[in-house]
């Protein structure tokens, strides 16, 4: 009994540090929230969490995946971006992963964004734009995933309680 509860203590911790990867890049959010999950099951043998909680719980990491990308496109081709802009950003964000540093990746998309529609255009407003564009749409991506991947938590809770 003594060793479930440790176990099922870490694996509320390895779920928290996944939580705060959704913020920090150099942390893996989603995944480490699932494999957590995983490792309580097996460990468990899937008596308090199903091999069903577990397909679910991949649904809503894809499903979180899927909508922080298509935030970050719909959002800013909803504000006039270029694909020229678009794609500065999308490089801009791989920088400032390597930089591994929130504010990189930040800086990294605004200045991508920006000089790519600069490119384009040759417009330094329309650039701008593209910044905030790209900017807004990677905070409600952002702002989404770490909603799903509380309700992964939580998914995880309710099956191991109830």
């Amino acid at each position: 009994m003594l060793t479930t509860i440790i176990v099922f203590i870490v694996v509320l911790l390895v779920m928290i540090v996944g939580l705060v990867g959704e913020v920090l890049p150099a942390v893996p959010g989603m995944i480490l929230i699932w494999a957590a999950a995983l490792a309580y099951a097996i460990y468990d043998q899937f008596q308090d969490v199903s091999i069903y909680t577990i397909i679910i719980m991949i649904f809503m990491w894809l499903t979180a995946s899927a909508i922080s990308y298509l935030s970050t496109l719909l959002t800013s081709r909803h504000l006039g971006v270029s694909w020229y802009g678009i794609i500065g950003g999308v490089l801009g964000a791989v920088i400032g992963v390597f930089l591994v540093n929130f504010w990189f990746i930040l800086l990294g998309i605004a200045l991508g964004a920006f000089i790519g529609e600069y490119i384009y255009q040759r417009k330094a407003l329309s650039a701008l734009k593209a910044s905030a564009g790209a900017l807004i749409g990677f905070a409600l991506g952002s702002a989404l995933k770490i909603v799903l991947a509380l309700l992964m938590i939580l998914f995880f809770l309710l099956a191991v309680i109830f």
